[in-house]
């Protein structure tokens, strides 16, 4: 691999600093690149693992606002039944009011408006009240915060975010869908950034998707979601990602009020490269939990970090299982992290793992930073392949070789793909990973 500090001679650095000093300056993602461009320089040990020389070998090119033109008839058979009034279409990162339908739901589009040439960077335009005034600047500056790694690139560059709100409460019954859309153009930078607000006692099911209908171009695919809720708030968040090909970045930060409750499952066949990373903080007698699926082939490659922060008697438990065929890889760090005033917490981070190829590669470093001895914390990692003895258990009862495998595959998988609660998005996954 090529020195990390090759990108400042790259054409994704030109392209960026271009836009950085042109029509996409914006008042608040300023200190985002100067934060990104820290990191860029010294990276994390993490991110040192991910070839992102790979990256720099491309140019990003940002799209134009409008988006791809579709009508509601071509998106048609990619939404949920259970979501036909509930969804949240993105074409290549861009949001799309006349495609979406969120009935009960408030949601509103903020640009931060870029900034006339030559005036100084303390200068406000006119978009920024609004912005203010609906508190999602201190939101932001929130994330901004905590951010210290990759997460800032959709923060530095993305598209103008989108404020989602459920009023004190508010039980959204239907599931929310999130379809990302991503079309067939040059190198495209799509990068789109949500915020969901669930106020006291409130209740939201989301189910993200990606639609990848490109060709043979590579974009660079960089959402971010985060997530404020709080006291007594509940979210479901479930993230299928069954095609995509193109580099993808998820980031998702969640912030817990006293007693909020956040769960979220992750379907994932990988792609050229995937990266998740999910960033938490829990508050008093808050929950988290999260369970992911890796199904990789071929030459797929997926990356999986997480943060969890913990307070008085707060829970959190983690669970990633991957199955790795071909010369696909995995690589898996987290950390649960337990401060002083974390008295009565309990932490959990496991990983397991079904190899079905000998030249598939597995990587995982489990953490646990305790600074308090009333907790309860575990971690562990767990990887075999499939045993001759299950194989020919199940072969001498009838079932030919092929059918066993795929049986006892399932039945790893199924801890985690029960959770599913939406049935089209049950068919979707087996579908994808299991017929």
């Amino acid at each position: 691999m090529k020195c990390l500090n090759c990108f400042k001679n790259s054409l994704f650095f030109q392209a960026l600093e271009k836009q950085a000093c042109g029509e996409r300056e914006t008042v608040f993602s300023k200190s985002a690149r100067e934060k990104l461009q820290k990191l860029l320089l010294n990276p994390e040990p993490f991110d040192q693992k991910l070839p992102l020389c790979r990256l720099y070998d491309k140019k990003p090119k940002f799209l134009s606002p409008k988006g791809p033109v579709l009508k509601k008839t071509d998106i048609k058979k990619y939404l949920r039944q259970e979501s036909r009034d509930s969804v949240l279409v993105f074409l290549n990162g861009v949001w799309q009011k006349e495609l979406s339908s969120f009935t009960g739901l408030t949601v509103e589009s903020f640009d931060g408006g870029p900034k006339p040439a030559g005036f100084p960077s303390a200068v406000k335009n006119s978009d920024l009240p609004a912005f203010q005034k609906s508190g999602l600047e201190d939101l932001w500056n929130l994330v901004l915060a905590k951010e210290n790694g990759l997460g800032l690139l959709p923060l530095a560059f993305g598209q103008k975010p989108l404020f989602i709100q459920i009023q004190k409460g508010q039980v959204f019954k239907s599931p929310l869908q999130i379809l990302h859309l991503v079309f067939d153009q040059e190198a495209l930078w799509i990068a789109p950034l949500l915020f969901f607000q669930i106020e006291a006692d409130g209740f939201l099911e989301v189910l993200q998707e990606t639609v990848d209908l490109t060709g043979s171009a590579a974009p660079i695919f960089l959402p971010a979601l985060n997530f404020f809720l709080k006291p007594r708030a509940q979210v479901s968040c479930t993230n299928l990602n069954l095609n995509s090909s193109f580099w993808s970045n998820v980031f998702y930060q969640v912030f817990l009020g006293e007693k909020a409750d956040f769960s979220f499952s992750n379907f994932s066949a990988g792609g050229d490269l995937e990266l998740q990373d999910l960033k938490a903080c829990l508050k008093k007698e808050s929950r988290l939990q999260v369970n992911s699926l890796n199904i990789l082939k071929e030459k797929r490659q997926s990356y999986f970090q997480s943060l969890v922060e913990h307070e008085e008697k707060s829970f959190s438990s983690q669970l990633y299982k991957s199955v790795l065929e071909d010369s696909s890889r995995f690589f898996l760090e987290g950390v649960v992290a337990m401060a002083q005033q974390a008295e009565g917490s309990e932490g959990a981070f496991f990983s397991q793992n079904l190899f079905l190829s000998s030249k598939a590669q597995f990587w995982a470093k489990p953490a646990l930073r305790i600074m308090t001895d009333d907790v309860k914390a575990r971690h562990g990692v767990f990887s075999r392949a499939l045993l001759e003895e299950e194989l020919f258990y199940l072969q001498s009862r009838g079932i030919r070789e092929r059918a066993a495998r795929s049986s006892l595959t399932e039945g790893f998988c199924q801890e985690v793909s029960k959770l599913i609660k939406i049935g089209s998005a049950v068919k979707s996954v087996e579908e994808a990973f299991f017929l």
